[in-house]
């Protein structure tokens, strides 16, 4: 029989000069590029979700102000990590 492997756990965090929030933590089915991506991308839509429904503002637009002022998605730059980075800059359509 082999050991049960434990899925990897994949943690977004928002940071600003004086705060750091913790928006998700989840275990990730297989840890792959599309995994860290998808975790990254619906974090966000999530995000503009709840902030649409608080603040009653438009999704889309809410949704590309959150995008805009994220500078840095990852910081753990092994493989997976940085082409799940052209991933998301491509869904995103940031350079």
């Amino acid at each position: 029989m082999l050991p049960h492997r434990k899925a990897p756990v994949n943690s977004i965090h928002f940071t600003t000069k004086t705060n750091c929030v913790a928006a998700a933590v989840n275990e990730l089915p297989g840890g792959t590029t599309a995994d860290y991506a998808n975790h990254v991308i619906q974090t966000v839509d999530r995000l503009a979700e709840t902030f649409t429904h608080f603040h009653n503002e438009d999704y889309q637009t809410s949704r590309q102000k959150i995008i805009a002022n994220i500078t840095n998605t990852l910081t753990d730059r092994c493989a997976a990590n940085t082409a799940a980075l052209h991933l998301i800059k491509e869904v995103w359509q940031r350079a």
